[in-house]
């Protein structure tokens, strides 16, 4: 790595252990959750989202990129525990996330990994 650079790219994903599809109008939110490490309150806009398995526990998931305003970010959701209907993009979601990211080096910048 070289941190003489002024920027540092990463790597980042929420993933939620509690997610509610919302009603109506609600402000993007970005909170750090001062009680604990690691775990952020969010609320945004699905821009995207896909239905997949993990590979390991056989789970069923939901991938969101969701727009919290200054930033988009990629949440996993495990489908049995997202509450609300009509998981649709334009949809708000709120959820309470610990992030797992990592830094990526400068090929990997050039192309997405998801």
């Amino acid at each position: 790595f070289n941190f003489q650079n002024n920027t540092l790219n990463i790597g980042l994903c929420g993933l939620a252990y509690q997610a509610k599809i919302l009603t109506g109008q609600h402000k993007k939110v970005w909170n750090s959750n001062n009680q604990k490490d690691n775990i952020w309150n969010l609320c945004g806009e699905i821009i995207s989202f896909n239905s997949l398995k993990n590979p390991v526990s056989g789970s069923d998931l939901y991938w969101l990129q969701l727009d919290i305003g200054s930033f988009e970010l990629e949440v996993l959701v495990n489908q049995k525990t997202l509450q609300g209907k009509d998981l649709q993009i334009g949809g708000i979601v709120a959820a309470d996330v610990w992030l797992q990211g990592h830094i990526l080096h400068d090929a990997k910048t050039s192309y997405r990994y998801e």
